[in-house]
């Protein structure tokens, strides 16, 4: 992408007589930042397991937990057990507080 802005220079500025001053600038996205090699959907899935792991030895524990463990944020844990629940993997059991989580696999609980 090629931006070009022309800055005019008023003759009263300085002691040379009026000129116009154009600059050109050129932004270029990386390829290496913008290439997607699949990675990301297998760190995704590693993320998704090690949730679905801490949930089935501790149905109780907490996003914040879970994100201790894993070093993420805990919003980005919260997203994740969003998804998982959209997606029939996981249910909650309860409410905030006294509730446990429950894996569902295949439509059968465990």
């Amino acid at each position: 992408m090629t931006f070009l802005i022309h800055i005019p220079i008023h003759a009263g500025c300085g002691n040379k007589p009026a000129t116009e001053k154009t600059t050109v600038i050129t932004t270029e996205k990386s390829a290496i930042g913008s290439e997607k090699n699949g990675s990301g959907s297998e760190k995704s899935s590693e993320k998704n397991q090690a949730i679905i792991s801490a949930i089935r030895l501790n149905p109780k524990v907490t996003a914040a937990e879970i994100a201790m463990k894993l070093g993420v944020s805990s919003r980005a844990v919260e997203k994740r057990i969003k998804t998982l629940r959209e997606n029939g993997v996981i249910r909650r059991i309860g409410g905030d507080k006294g509730g446990y989580w429950e894996v569902i696999e295949n439509g059968i609980e465990q």
